[in-house]
């Protein structure tokens, strides 16, 4: 294994250890002042749709926005792992429309896209385990959103990172096909 990726998986273990010692209270404030930063972000621009993310258990959750999302009839897109490939999408209009799937996470039951091939401005909301102020973020190590927003082709398109304070690094072990986020929110503060 090259330096670097013992780098990568050095760096993961450090960023899940302190993700677990996060407080509930600290957990739930974070996640929800993101949220809010996040609708109010959206309130400013105008998407045609939201691609988001079911939260993992220890994630940053998001269901404040989805929430949001769903009652302003804004299109929310959520990722479905296909082995091998970069994430499909599926529309989303509510909880009931996901189960649990690859790496037990929730994800769409109904049909599903590409990132190319949904058209219009998209607002890219991204997890991971660590972030920089300069867009760079670390996730699980199976690439999936890397492959994923490499192909998002539209300048109209925004990455959005989003995380707890305890994920903001000074930097991180990155390789060439590692993609820069354009934004980041950190604990329901712009950053980026």
């Amino acid at each position: 294994m090259s330096s670097i990726l013992n780098s990568k998986s050095k760096r993961r273990q450090e960023l899940i250890k302190t993700r677990q010692q996060m407080s509930r209270f600290l957990f739930d404030k974070e996640s929800v002042d993101s949220s809010k930063l996040i609708i109010e972000h959206c309130s400013n621009n105008s998407y045609q749709a939201v691609l988001s993310y079911a939260a993992k258990e220890d994630e940053l959750n998001l269901q404040h926005a989805h929430d949001f999302f769903w009652s302003k009839k804004i299109p929310l897109f959520f990722p479905k792992v296909v082995p091998g490939e970069s994430l499909s999408w599926g529309k989303v209009d509510s909880s009931r429309d996901l189960v649990k799937g690859h790496f037990d996470v929730d994800e769409p039951v109904g049909e599903l896209c590409r990132i190319e091939e949904l058209s219009g401005s998209l607002l890219v909301l991204v997890p991971g385990l660590g972030f920089t102020k300069e867009g760079l973020r670390i996730g699980w190590g199976k690439g999936y959103y890397d492959k994923s927003l490499s192909l998002i082709v539209s300048k109209n398109d925004t990455t959005l990172g989003v995380g707890f304070s305890c994920q903001l690094c000074d930097s991180l072990p990155v390789e060439g096909h590692d993609v820069s986020l354009d934004k980041l929110i950190i604990a329901g503060e712009f950053v980026l």
